[in-house]
């Protein structure tokens, strides 16, 4: 090694290893800000921003009522998918109404329980609608929505009329006399309970003597006529006229 400045702040270095060392020393700051300017560069491009999921699935456009009773109704359509017609929607809001359902009285409508998960786009759906009053004509129409809230627009409005509902039942009691005669010796009398009305008839029948009974005490009669027999009993009676009373409920 030789100096040829004898400052030492501006000496020179001719040897070759010196140099190369010199060298590295002097370039290391600058490939380490290469790297860190690399690193920061890949951090703030590296990344893509997802694009937002705007599309609502399609409107429902063959909903129908395919099966009634009396309390009940099957809707039928086929599903929509997640974005239009691709894929499957995440929920499903169904109602009815004993008017016609449009978007401005669509939140008044009454909405429907335990609604299915919708299967895959194109797929057929049934629903049963229950709780439905009998003889009434009902609407009914569905939205759809994807996983993100997107709602479809809504569904063509079917509709149907539930059928005739079971006969009213309407029992009315009956008894075939009104007085029981016993004579002096008579100890048996029997009247018939009948249901003029319709339904079941459940009846009982009490009296209000100890020295008086019946039988049976109950029962229930839709057509046929009951039987019942009234019985007393004269043991310790003094001679004299007495009277009592079955009741028929």
């Amino acid at each position: 090694m030789s100096v040829s400045n004898p400052n030492p702040a501006a000496a020179s270095v001719s040897h070759p290893e010196a140099a190369e060392r010199i060298s590295r020393i002097v370039r290391l700051p600058v490939l380490v800000s290469i790297l860190l300017l690399g690193i920061g560069c890949g951090g703030d491009d590296g990344g893509t921003r997802p694009t937002p999921d705007t599309a609502a699935p399609a409107a429902v456009s063959n909903l129908s009522v395919i099966a009634v009773t009396d309390s009940s109704v099957i809707l039928a359509w086929t599903a929509p998918g997640d974005d239009g017609t691709r894929g499957s929607a995440s929920q499903y809001d169904i109602r009815f109404a004993t008017t016609g359902i449009t978007k401005q009285n669509w939140s008044t409508a009454t909405e429907a329980a335990d609604l299915p998960a919708p299967r895959s786009g194109g797929a057929t759906e049934t629903f049963l609608v229950n709780g439905l009053e009998p003889e009434t004509l009902y609407y009914f129409a569905l939205k759809a929505a994807d996983e993100v809230g997107n709602w479809s627009q809504l569904s063509n409005v079917a509709r149907g009329t539930t059928a005739k509902g079971p006969p009213v039942q309407n029992p009315i009691l009956a008894v075939s006399t009104t007085m029981l005669d016993f004579d002096s010796t008579a100890t048996d009398r029997v009247f018939l309970i009948k249901n003029e009305g319709t339904g079941a008839l459940t009846w009982t029948v009490t009296d209000d003597q100890e020295w008086l009974s019946v039988s049976p005490t109950g029962g229930s009669t839709t057509t046929e006529q009951d039987q019942v027999t009234a019985t007393v009993d004269r043991t310790g009676l003094d001679l004299g006229t007495y009277s009592g009373t079955v009741t028929v409920t």
